[in-house]
């Protein structure tokens, strides 16, 4: 039996929609010791266009046209969604060479949108309150029974970066300048 899930995550703006961070959680965040999981490091190139790497792998990014950059990559939010729809491939793949389930094919396609809340009570702007959402189409080919499908359902929501998103992160913000 083909399996293919839809997951619809809304998340709040981090600057329209906070979630309050209460002074019982920083003391615990603050208590934990760092590890590092990921560095970027992202250079300016020309106009809009970024070279962006990690050390091992090079890549870029730049914005359309239309907004001022070139297109000679993908833009800000297809390079956060293409991180997403890889971690979550591999989550599912992974699970699925664990429990030795026979798949044939993993594709995932993330959409994100931005839709206007007129009536949010938890924004700060209400009038120009908006809530981000990722909608995903995972489809596992495959010959899976109804209580893997159940599970495989369940494993699209548990790859680290969905996790992230979905939770919330907190930022540590620096500038310097010469």
């Amino acid at each position: 039996m083909r399996a293919c899930w839809q997951k619809t995550v809304s998340m709040p703006t981090s600057s329209i929609c906070r979630r309050k961070v209460t002074n019982k959680r920083r003391r615990l965040v603050s208590g934990l010791q760092e590890k590092q999981m990921a560095r970027i490091t992202a250079k300016l190139t020309t106009g809009m266009a970024v070279q962006i790497s990690n050390g091992r792998h090079d890549w870029k990014g730049d914005e359309p046209i239309a907004v001022g950059g070139t297109d000679t990559g993908p833009d800000p939010y297809e390079l956060l969604l293409g991180s997403l729809a890889a971690c979550t491939c591999v989550t599912i793949a992974g699970y699925c060479r664990f429990k030795k389930l026979p798949f044939e094919s993993i594709t995932t396609t993330y959409d994100f949108a931005k839709i206007h809340a007129e009536d949010c009570k938890e924004c700060d702007m209400p009038d120009r309150g908006f809530i981000e959402k990722i909608t995903s189409q995972v489809h596992i080919e495959g010959d899976f029974d109804e209580s893997q499908q159940k599970r495989l359902a369940q494993i699209v929501t548990r790859c680290p970066v969905h996790k992230t998103l979905a939770h919330g992160v907190e930022f540590e913000d620096n500038a310097t300048f010469n």
